[in-house]
């Protein structure tokens, strides 16, 4: 069984099988500052305890509060110019973000981010399926692979698990949580892979 996600599709190579993922770096940005300090305690709603997520409508840059930083930790998902190649290490670029992230995030917040500063950094990976984005689970053989969840695996995780465990175990039907069943044939086997994204609307309940 592999679970693998961006480790996937070299660990299939050598086999031949297709792991039908491919990986995109993703960087993350905390940045920090007096204004952002009180931007981030300012709660906006009735009953919160600070301010919310906020996707900004151009370029879907997004912002999360970390209150107990007292800054915003700031993202993209750049995907054109974006390269599908993995790393063991990605580094975060800070280039990207004075480039192409602060300049959008400023546009919107300029009292705010304008004395903010970078005080940390990470890249990682996500493990895309590049036909509809959501997990992939097949079997091929004696192998059974589950990856593709990047993005969505907290959401789709508890179906995505049982659905490997009903073909692990042989079973006909998966059962989801909400009682439906997904008949685990449909799934693919003997070398035929299928996407779960068939059951789309099952996986996201």
């Amino acid at each position: 069984m592999l679970c693998t996600d961006v480790w996937t599709t070299a660990l299939l190579d050598p086999t031949g099988i297709d792991s039908h993922i491919r990986p995109k770096k993703r960087q993350v940005f905390q940045v920090s500052g007096p204004e952002i300090g009180r931007f981030v305690e300012h709660p906006m709603v009735e009953g919160a305890d600070t301010v919310p997520f906020v996707v900004l409508p151009s370029h879907r840059v997004y912002m999360r509060p970390e209150p107990r930083s007292r800054s915003l930790w700031i993202s993209v998902a750049d995907e054109y110019g974006r390269d599908f190649s993995f790393t063991e290490d990605p580094q975060p670029e800070p280039e990207f973000y004075e480039k192409s992230v602060f300049p959008v995030a400023r546009s919107y917040l300029p009292p705010i981010l304008s004395s903010a500063r970078v005080t940390s950094m990470w890249a990682g990976h996500y493990a895309y399926n590049t036909i509809d984005r959501t997990h992939y689970i097949f079997r091929d053989l004696n192998v059974i692979v589950a990856t593709g969840t990047s993005g969505s695996g907290i959401m789709k995780g508890d179906a995505a698990g049982r659905i490997v465990s009903a073909l692990l175990g042989g079973k006909e039907f998966a059962e989801l949580y909400n009682g439906e069943r997904v008949r685990v044939s449909d799934l693919g086997g003997g070398g035929e892979a299928c996407s779960e994204g068939a059951y789309g609307d099952l996986i996201r309940q």
